[in-house]
């Protein structure tokens, strides 16, 4: 967190110097200039003053804001560096985050929930279709997707989840959710994606490296998006440790991605033993 002073109108506030410091507010105030970044509508500079001013919540005139505050803008912007880091000389949006700043999205009547804190409500079948579309919007940058991704996702309370109810869900969605959260819910799952497949996650007493399971460069230039998620469940299916594929699709997703991270850890071991055996 950046502390601000501003003398001129007595004010003392804090600037979340990345994502993983904003609050379910601040989150989705960013994503609306994220998403607007992503789809090449501004430019990171226009980004980073729309970001910043958006926080300090002041109004922005050019041509009525002295040149004084004109500039104090401009310092201040570069706190919103942070929300990036350099790619192969691209700017890529920041995802050190796990916890869920969305935990919720509502209208008059209606409520849907999140998966909870490191989606440990969700169950693999909903991981397994949100992550097929997740792969296909980074291709197309289609909004439906974002929409559907979101219907996938939030659930109401004691909602079973039914894959076959997506896009009715997602058409009422639309009513009533903004891009900002839609694009909010997709880098949330894309921070998870990025958290399981690359990072060693603490379970119990043991760091166990999930990145075994998921081979990164398979899952990016596989020609169906989500068939590696999609093969997980045909590979337990097939050992009868959760039942039928329908059974494993109904699974918590924790369940079932510990489970393989143990035959592929098993399997692993015994190659490796082969292989020392042959030498």
């Amino acid at each position: 967190m950046k502390h601000i002073e501003i003398p001129e109108v007595q004010r003392s506030l804090y600037i979340p110097e990345n994502l993983m410091e904003c609050n379910g507010l601040e989150y989705v105030k960013i994503c609306h200039h994220l998403y607007e970044f992503s789809l090449g509508h501004i430019t990171y500079e226009d980004f980073k003053v729309r970001a910043i001013t958006e926080l300090l919540g002041y109004r922005f005139h050019p041509k009525k804001s002295s040149k004084s505050a004109l500039e104090n803008l401009c310092l201040l912007s570069s706190i919103m560096e942070g929300y990036f880091e350099d790619y192969d000389g691209a700017k890529q949006i920041k995802l050190d985050f796990i916890d869920l700043k969305i935990r919720h999205i509502k209208s008059f009547y209606r409520k849907f929930y999140s998966p909870g804190e490191v989606f440990q409500e969700m169950i693999y079948g909903q991981y397994a279709d949100a992550s097929r579309l997740f792969l296909q919007y980074s291709q197309t940058q289609d909004e439906e997707l974002l929409y559907l991704i979101t219907a996938i996702l939030y659930l109401r309370k004691k909602e079973v989840y039914n894959s076959n109810l997506i896009e009715a869900k997602a058409s009422i969605l639309k009513s009533f959710v903004s891009k900002a959260e839609i694009y909010g819910v997709y880098l949330q799952f894309a921070a998870f994606q990025k958290y399981i497949t690359s990072a060693e996650v603490e379970w119990g007493n043991q760091q166990l490296d999930f990145s075994i399971i998921f081979d990164v460069n398979e899952v990016q230039t596989e020609k169906i998006p989500g068939l590696g998620a999609d093969a997980i469940i045909f590979t337990l299916a097939e050992t009868g440790v959760f039942g039928t594929v329908k059974q494993v699709r109904k699974s918590k997703f924790w369940e079932v991605i510990l489970r393989m991270y143990d035959l592929r850890k098993r399997d692993l071991d015994y190659q490796n033993l082969q292989n020392v055996e042959n030498k």
